[in-house]
């Protein structure tokens, strides 16, 4: 019962058998035999296929098994963990999601002094925006997501752990050091932004929205370096992390703009609600609300 479920959620996962086969290491028409065993059992349809189109598509019941496959797949594996003595000491692998600034800037300080508390934990990061890690936290292929943008509340267990301080940032002498922001001199600007999804594109939007800009063009950057570079080099203006541009302040690289009021936002750490959270998750929260990692 177990393999089949495997196999089931390689193929929702990789939306295709023959990747999904060559995946898990197994023909095609096993993985395809798997499949109808379990659609037996359940005397449903899970996989509709359509061979001329090459594709196939989960149906509701699909959806629903493969929900509850992801539990029993993680529950089974922490069982395993307990097990194999895993309650005497701290050990095992822990899927780490993290949209950009946190991955960037956040993680490598945090994940060093958690490590040093407990050396045998291994970790499998993923870094994306902000939208990509809520969703495969909710689908359980991340065991936590640590997350700047927002989200859907209802989906998730969360709380904040770090306050983050964005700022406007300019090329150097693009206009005078030190002066305040007025939105006349900003009319013809270009912005720099992240793509849809991101956290900081998201507080960039709240920025437009509160000091009643409306952009004549967005240049849009799928990184923090990148956007960092292109204000350096004067293809236009940001509102990003502090931390994105500390190295450029302290280069006297970009000049920052100040604002009427300060843009601060929240980083969040988010579980999957209504699902069983490894202990290494647990105890990773339980690190992020006791270090003081500036």
């Amino acid at each position: 019962m177990i393999e089949e479920l495997k196999t089931f959620v390689a193929v929702v996962e990789y939306n295709n058998f023959t990747k999904a086969a060559e995946a898990i290491n197994m023909s095609q028409p096993a993985v395809s035999q798997q499949i109808k065993s379990l659609e037996r059992m359940y005397d449903t349809v899970l996989i509709q296929r359509s061979h001329r189109e090459k594709k196939i598509i989960i149906t509701p019941e699909g959806k629903i098994l493969y929900k509850r496959a992801k539990e029993i797949i993680s529950l089974l594996r922490e069982v395993k963990y307990e097990m194999e003595g895993y309650k005497k000491e701290f050990q095992g692998i822990i899927r780490i999601g993290a949209s950009y600034t946190i991955g960037e800037f956040f993680i490598p300080k945090f994940l060093g002094e958690f490590t040093k508390a407990y050396p045998k934990i291994e970790f499998d990061i993923t870094i994306d925006n902000t939208r990509t890690i809520c969703k495969k936290v909710s689908d359980m292929i991340l065991d936590i997501g640590l997350v700047e943008g927002y989200f859907n509340c209802d989906e998730f267990i969360y709380d904040a752990f770090k306050e983050d301080i964005l700022k406007l940032a300019v090329k150097k002498g693009y206009i005078d050091k030190g002066q305040v922001f007025k939105k006349k001199d900003f009319k013809d600007s270009v912005w720099i932004s992240r793509e849809e999804g991101s956290g900081t594109r998201q507080e960039l939007e709240t920025f437009f929205r509160e000091e009643g800009i409306v952009p004549k063009k967005i240049m849009v950057f799928g990184s923090n370096y990148s956007i960092k570079e292109a204000v350096k080099h004067g293809l236009g203006v940001t509102l990003t992390s502090e931390a994105v541009l500390n190295e450029a302040i302290e280069l006297d690289e970009v000049d920052i703009i100040r604002t009427s009021k300060e843009y601060k936002r929240k980083f969040h750490y988010i579980l999957p609600k209504g699902k069983i959270h490894s202990r290494l998750s647990i105890l990773l929260v339980k690190m992020l609300k006791e270090l003081n990692v500036k």
